[in-house]
């Protein structure tokens, strides 16, 4: 035996301190990662609490005199409240039909032998590739021929299409792994047509995936800046992060309201995240263990 083994014991004590150390390195760097995230987040706070010159003179200090009014004047001054009704309707509508189409998609890669089938998958793949900025352009053209490039119906059918390449991926690869075939079969003798098989196990089976899909894409189109951007005639359909940009731009040298509107803007989506994060775990792990 060692002189290692014999001061720490035997080999299961080794391998148990081992486990222990490199758990407790893991869990070390995982609170690390998140204070260098999370502090700058708090610092934005105490700065929409602050006056400007309480910014540039003390950075780091907490305010002097805590200026609460500063969100009161953001959320008046910015139009906050219609930026964030326009971010609701386009992030719920454009996460909607985006995991609608992708569901409706992925389910017939999942379960069906057809024509070009691989061809089409590939195809899709490499939209998924697709720089956005390559189909930005082509999108406004088509739109302003059509008369509805600046409306929030357009801007909400545009943005969803371009989620579907991965939404479709994710969908098929859990359908292929975790619904059992059996169940379909089972439905199809007892008189259920493809509709119905779609509509009744094949959705609800689904919904860990689905709910993890619609949490991420949720959140992704709530901070959509450019897209929106490049999709607005005017600041109508502005959502939260490009009203935000659009009130950085006139109040450049107002910091405190700036970092207030931010604020604002950023509790919708991390309530909806810490509401949804046990649903988000369960549907990454959910058919982990089996081959796709």
């Amino acid at each position: 035996m060692t002189t290692f083994a014999r001061r720490w014991g035997t080999t299961r004590d080794i391998s148990i301190l081992r486990n222990r150390m490199t758990r407790g390195a893991v869990y070390a760097f995982l609170i690390a990662w998140a204070l260098i995230n999370f502090l700058p987040i708090v610092w934005v706070a105490l700065a929409g609490l602050k006056t400007d010159i309480e910014i540039f003179n003390q950075p780091f200090a907490l305010p002097e005199q805590w200026k609460f009014e500063n969100y009161r004047i953001a959320y008046q001054t910015a139009h906050i409240g219609r930026y964030l009704g326009n971010s609701a309707v386009f992030s719920i509508g454009a996460t909607s039909l985006g995991l609608c189409l992708a569901a409706l998609c992925a389910f017939p890669f999942a379960r069906f032998n057809f024509r070009l089938k691989s061809a089409l998958w590939v195809f899709l793949m490499a939209m998924f590739l697709m720089p956005a900025s390559m189909r930005i352009i082509p999108l406004i053209v088509f739109l302003m021929r059509i008369g509805l490039y600046g409306t929030m119906p357009a801007i909400i059918v545009a943005y969803a299409t371009g989620g579907i390449p991965f939404s479709t991926f994710f969908l098929r690869a859990f359908m292929e792994s975790t619904i059992p075939r059996e169940l379909e079969e089972a439905a199809v003798i007892d008189g259920a047509n493809m509709l119905q098989v779609f509509i009744r196990i094949i959705v609800p089976l689904s919904a860990p995936a689905l709910a993890t899909l619609g949490i991420f894409n949720f959140v992704t189109a709530w901070n959509e800046l450019f897209f929106v951007l490049l999709m607005s005639r005017d600041t109508s359909t502005f959502t939260i992060p490009a009203g935000v940009a659009n009130l950085s731009a006139k109040m450049i040298t107002q910091h405190s309201l700036v970092a207030s509107a931010f604020i604002i803007s950023f509790i919708p989506v991390l309530i909806v995240f810490i509401l949804g994060q046990r649903q988000v775990v369960k549907g990454m792990t959910t058919g982990a263990v089996k081959g796709v």
